[in-house]
């Protein structure tokens, strides 16, 4: 049976692969830059991030979504012509806005560094960020144009090579600089190695879009009389406006929430030093934990992303069509399904969290912290899914002021705890544990609420008891796997590799014991296209 690429089971099983392979590439990058720069290259990189977030999100979160959103409009009455204007619109103002963002950086890159990221050897990694941040708005504005046009070929293909090209390039530099390697050059050079991935994105998605844009204008172009009649300036002006209402208040949103997560970065090097840490100690920590334990802790995240992709345009659609009785049964099947698909893969990444880390990063300190840091995230994931379940239900507003308030809290609990001597870098997981419980109730408070459906005892055993359960027996069977193989004196590397394959397997038997079939499912919302 042939699919229709424009059909959300077919984009979303294209969005399926491509993050598998994404996912891949990303741990191979991680684990070349942690073995060169060690923890304190990696603390300077994580420390200097914040600040590309934060120029990220004033150039260019809510253009992208505008232009998503407005070629998706413009395209279903056959206005590609505006489309287009709107993609020209979007990089002139993101231009503007990366210019303004430039010359205060270069005018204050001392008091940027030193005073507010909190460490003076971020300066070049920093600076590195505009040239950098030029190439990646490019990019981003047109994947933004081609997920409105529902063309995903593109982005996929310039994801997967642009990392792949990084891989490379990051490789290289650090293995010629390996003799002379400092935090401060390690930093430079991964930023350095990002731009030139960048440019690939750059070259071939501008290339693409050229093309694909005169592909649409031979085959003809539909403009509405209304759009014949008014006048360039006009039709500009309208189309700048409608940008400015869409990106205004999502880049509001985006760059309060980054300002916060990024004082939550700063701070933790910042606490840690009055807790009775140096410099140097508190910035290995921050590098260990943000550069190395973190992305392990986030790795279920894999399993469930793909089938939320399926799943949320059901939930809106559903509210639309006023089937309020389906619209339940899917976010219900969405609750369920979801935590049995991520505690048990929480179970088994906390398992091996130790030997993962000394086979991917030869840290031993990286591997103590997976498994606090991963109860402290156990309520992570819950809040994300109802986060989606609150966007499929139209309540953007809603999430994003619950959003504040729990980055607002862990922030408050990063100031106080983690400068207390006995914490330390605990108190970091204390916040994370306290600010995802009370995001993950005022979701799903939420949720109940709109969704209009009554929670029992029972569900609450359904949505988190039984899933936990279920992580806390593969984890257990994956754990004792791993060590049974090496008490038959294999490998390290493959006794992970046989636990890993152990673990799935027990996985899947799980799911099955409780009648969930993720296959089935996705084949069920697959009939109903």
């Amino acid at each position: 049976m042939k699919l229709n690429k424009s059909s959300v089971f077919y984009q979303a099983m294209m969005l399926t692969f491509s993050s598998l392979l994404f996912q891949i590439l990303l741990f191979v990058y991680r684990i070349i830059i942690t073995r060169f720069s060690g923890a304190g290259g990696m603390g300077i990189y994580q420390l200097a991030m914040p600040y590309y977030s934060i120029l990220s999100s004033i150039s260019l979160a809510g253009i992208t979504m505008a232009v998503t959103r407005l070629t998706v409009e413009k395209s279903a009455v056959g206005d590609t012509k505006s489309s287009h204007a709107v993609t020209q619109t979007a990089i002139r103002m993101f231009l503007t806005l990366l210019t303004i963002s430039a010359v205060i950086t270069f005018m204050f890159p001392d008091f940027v560094a030193g005073k507010i990221l909190g460490d003076i050897r971020t300066k070049l990694s920093m600076l590195l960020f505009i040239p950098c941040l030029f190439f990646t708005g490019f990019e981003n504005i047109y994947k933004s144009f081609f997920f409105g046009a529902k063309h995903l070929k593109p982005n996929i293909i310039s994801e997967n090579t642009e990392l792949s090209i990084r891989i490379c390039a990051i490789f290289i530099l650090l293995y010629m600089n390996k003799s002379s390697l400092t935090p401060e050059k390690t930093a430079f050079l991964i930023v350095f190695g990002m731009i030139i991935s960048e440019i690939f994105s750059f070259t071939f998605l501008g290339i693409y879009y050229k093309i694909y844009q005169k592909k649409q204008a031979a085959h003809g172009i539909f403009v509405p009389a209304s759009s014949q009649t008014a006048p360039k300036y006009k039709r500009k002006k309208k189309i700048f406006s409608e940008i400015v209402r869409i990106a205004v208040p999502i880049s509001a949103s985006s760059i309060l929430m980054t300002i916060i997560s990024s004082a939550n970065t700063i701070l933790i090097p910042q606490r840690l030093v009055a807790s009775g840490m140096t410099q140097t100690e508190a910035i290995d920590i921050l590098g260990i934990l943000m550069g190395m334990t973190y992305p392990l802790v986030t790795l279920p995240l894999i399993f469930i992303g793909p089938l939320m992709n399926v799943i949320f345009p059901r939930i809106a659609s559903a509210q639309k069509l006023g089937d309020m009785e389906d619209m339940k049964n899917k976010i219900t099947k969405t609750l369920q399904t979801s935590s049995f698909l991520t505690f048990p893969a929480m179970g088994a990444v906390a398992a091996l969290g130790q030997p993962l880390c000394m086979l991917m990063y030869r840290n031993e300190t990286a591997g103590k912290y997976i498994i606090p840091l991963m109860i402290s995230s156990v309520f992570s994931y819950i809040q994300i899914v109802t986060g989606n379940v609150l966007y499929a239900l139209d309540k953007q507003k809603n999430l994003a002021v619950y959003n504040i308030i729990d980055g607002i809290i862990h922030v408050v609990c990063t100031y106080i705890f983690v400068a207390v001597p006995s914490l330390n870098v605990y108190g970091f997981m204390i916040g994370n544990f306290v600010s995802s419980f009370i995001g993950t109730v005022l979701n799903f408070v939420t949720v109940k609420k709109y969704a209009n459906f009554k929670f029992h005892l029972a569900d609450f055993s359904q949505w988190f008891i039984l899933p936990a359960f279920a992580g806390v027996y593969t984890g257990f069977m994956t754990y004792f796997t791993y060590n049974f193989c090496l008490r038959f004196a294999i490998s390290p590397l493959f006794s992970v590799i046989i636990a890993l394959l152990f673990s799935i397997v027990i996985y899947i038997a799980v799911l099955e014991l409780r009648n969930i079939s993720v296959v089935k499912y996705i084949l069920r919302l697959r009939k109903s296209e």
